[in-house]
């Protein structure tokens, strides 16, 4: 992705305390169509840079090979694990039952999600955000991805990285 490309086809909004440029495209290795968002640190300052920074953490996400991808099913499969063990989404009372109130195994039987191949089958990229921020004079580039998953569908999944390092999924 050029910038040239990014310009022609990105929204740029602002408000009091933000600048971002939002866009859609589709991506081939997540099949579906992704919005994008870059957000700039100076929301206060005329114009915006497209930086090297941004270009090498966007880059980062488009470059996404096959082993990133079964990582990134593996984080899915983790944080839907965690999710269904702690949480009661209504299940009924006959899978509580038939796992003895076990509401991990109850959970999986309701999502029908035992492994991270369905894990990430049933996660949906939405928003992928790169995000300018100034830490000790110096700017981070901080990359999420927000999917929204069955498992946590108030929140949804987050995977974090910061200079294209990772950081955590939420």
């Amino acid at each position: 992705m050029t910038k040239s490309e990014i310009i022609k086809n990105a929204e740029l909004i602002t408000g009091d305390y933000i600048k971002y440029l939002k866009f859609k495209k589709y991506n081939s290795t997540f099949k579906t169509n992704i919005i994008y968002q870059i957000m700039f640190a100076k929301y206060n300052e005329e114009g915006y840079e497209l930086t090297e920074e941004i270009f090498q953490s966007l880059n980062f996400f488009l470059n996404f090979d096959r082993e990133k991808i079964e990582w990134i099913k593996k984080l899915s499969f983790e944080h839907y694990e965690s999710c269904i063990t702690h949480t009661d989404y209504g299940t009924p009372i006959e899978l509580l039952e038939k796992h003895n109130n076990d509401y991990k195994n109850a959970n999986k039987d309701l999502f029908k999600i035992y492994n991270p191949d369905e894990s990430f089958e049933k996660s949906n990229l939405e928003f992928v955000d790169i995000i300018e921020q100034e830490n000790d004079n110096r700017i981070d580039i901080c990359l999420i991805l927000n999917f929204s998953v069955p498992w946590e569908s108030e929140h949804g999944m987050k995977i974090g990285f910061n200079n294209t390092e990772f950081i955590e999924v939420e």
